[in-house]
């Protein structure tokens, strides 16, 4: 099982235990599964599942430029992949 595989598995079962609305429920656990890594960790998920490392639409009114490093790409598309396997599953 890889890393992206056991977080979104825990990230469910956390999931199933909270009786908030699926949207808040699926963003906070993906929130908290996905963004709680140091980079080391983010590179060794992207060795496990090189389909992480890819260029993703991020719109964050905080950063107009959209001058986003690569690590903030793969990062954002873990916590999308989590969120999304949430709600799938839910």
């Amino acid at each position: 099982m890889t890393e992206l595989e056991h977080r979104k598995h825990k990230a469910l079962e956390a999931a199933k235990v909270d009786h908030r609305d699926l949207e808040t429920v699926a963003i906070t656990k993906a929130e908290y599964y996905g963004e709680c890594l140091d980079d080391n960790m983010v590179w060794d998920m992207v060795k496990e599942s090189p389909e992480l490392n890819h260029y993703s639409i991020i719109s964050d009114p905080n950063n107009p430029s959209n001058k986003w490093t690569p690590i903030a790409y793969i990062r954002h598309n873990i916590v999308t992949a989590i969120r999304e396997h949430v709600k799938r599953n839910l």
